[in-house]
């Protein structure tokens, strides 16, 4: 009678270790001719390489998009803009990871090595918890819109959500991880330098009793910065192979 062998699968764990750094972001942004918020602080990215006897897995330096910030948008349509913008910072809320997958041997065809790849997105909040607090404010959306592999969106979270991605009959695979951050329905889901702007000609119109979008900007702003200070974000690569 034969036996059943049961096949070993090895994680091996390829981590872009400095994630998708979200710092604080921010262009300097003027109301009235008054500061509503400090300087934009950099952002940097970093991955590791994993080397196996039978594959590779090496991410792609020339297709990556190492930089996001939650800052001004310049708008053409908008005339006259009482809420205005440093142009040296602008928004950036795409991101783009390429990587390349390949048998060591160059003839070993990858379905017969690695049995799955999934990656995961994860948030790394701040100590009092901003990125939560900006979710819930409507300042920023709770989700990414990923647009490589498919087209999907992905909830964020500490925990995070793993999605696989198929493993081809090739020798060698490439494969990108990307999309996009967006800015929560408080600015009617568009970039705050717009939705103010569109909303009152002066920043004196009130959106409601006692508050006029004018405060409403500063405010809301100045607590964006406060909320995305320090909060980053971790997107791992895991290859499992087959034994």
């Amino acid at each position: 009678m034969k036996t059943k062998k049961n096949k070993i699968l090895i994680p091996i764990i390829s981590v872009v270790s400095a994630g998708l750094l979200v710092g604080v972001g921010f262009a300097t942004w003027t109301i009235a001719g008054k500061d509503a918020s400090a300087d934009a602080s950099g952002n940097t990215i970093s991955a590791e390489e994993i080397v196996d006897k039978r594959f590779t897995l090496t991410p792609d330096s020339t297709n990556t998009t190492q930089a996001i910030s939650f800052s001004s948008k310049e708008d053409s349509t908008v005339a006259n803009p009482w809420l205005t913008r440093d142009a040296t910072v602008n928004e950036k809320l795409d991101f783009s990871f390429s990587y390349n997958l390949a048998s060591a041997d160059g003839t070993s065809h990858l379905n017969t090595l690695v049995n799955e790849i999934s990656y995961t997105i994860t948030v790394n909040d701040n100590a009092s918890e901003g990125w939560a607090a900006a979710v819930k404010a409507n300042y920023v959306s709770g989700s990414v819109s990923l647009t490589t592999p498919e087209k999907k969106t992905v909830a964020l979270s500490t925990t995070g959500t793993t999605n696989t991605i198929t493993v081809e009959d090739a020798t060698t695979q490439s494969f990108s991880i990307s999309g996009s951050f967006g800015w929560g329905s408080h600015f009617g889901s568009e970039n705050p330098y717009t939705y103010y702007n569109t909303k009152s000609t002066d920043g004196t119109t009130e959106v409601s009793s006692g508050t006029t979008y004018a405060k409403d900007a500063k405010d809301s702003l100045s607590a964006l910065k406060t909320n995305l200070a320090d909060v980053t974000f971790t997107l791992s690569i895991k290859v499992t192979k087959q034994s």
